[in-house]
């Protein structure tokens, strides 16, 4: 026969159980959008970096990002929508994170990190429903070739990290 907690051990033991959750009242997890948005459109973003023609990739792989999540759907340029996503590419760096045996002065992994702010803004009031200074996606990559082959393998993946933070930051917000 086990013996059954005593009074106080059992409060204890709820107020264990229940606290963690407290700072949680009130809280949650979804779009703080109004729910009359369902339509974005998504400008090419702009290219603040020393980068070229950065901006045309980037744009494409948040349009597919947002399609992906199938929250809002993404309209062209003509057409009306409820909300314009501006971005404007901030930071692209490449830093080594790697380098040869033999010589620990030669990099031989490399770092991309593109940063990014936004703005997302319902067309009809000119309100700013969302916005972030500070968006970012990440890759590393071995040096392959020269740096322009090494940038064009890492390219894809800090696209789709950079992507995934904007869709989330639009999509999943604590409220």
């Amino acid at each position: 026969m086990t013996a059954l907690p005593t009074r106080p051990a059992a409060v204890l033991l709820a107020l264990c159980a229940v606290l963690p959750w407290a700072g949680c009242i009130g809280y949650q997890l979804g779009s703080s959008l109004p729910g009359n948005v369902r339509t974005i459109q998504v400008p090419v973003f702009e290219n603040e970096t020393e980068e070229p023609m950065l901006e045309a990739d980037l744009t494409r792989e948040v349009v597919s990002a947002i399609q992906r999540d199938a929250t809002f759907t993404v309209v062209r340029g003509s057409q009306p929508a409820d909300a314009v996503l501006r971005v404007t590419l901030k930071q692209f760096l490449m830093t080594p994170v790697g380098y040869t045996a033999d010589n620990v002065s030669q990099a031989d992994t490399y770092r991309m990190t593109i940063a990014a702010s936004f703005q997302l803004v319902q067309t009809s009031t000119g309100k700013v429903l969302s916005q972030h200074a500070r968006v970012h996606g990440q890759s590393i990559v071995p040096l392959i070739g020269d740096m322009t082959s090494s940038k064009l393998s890492a390219l894809p993946e800090a696209s789709r990290e950079l992507a995934r933070d904007i869709v989330d930051k639009i999509t999943e917000t604590w409220q």
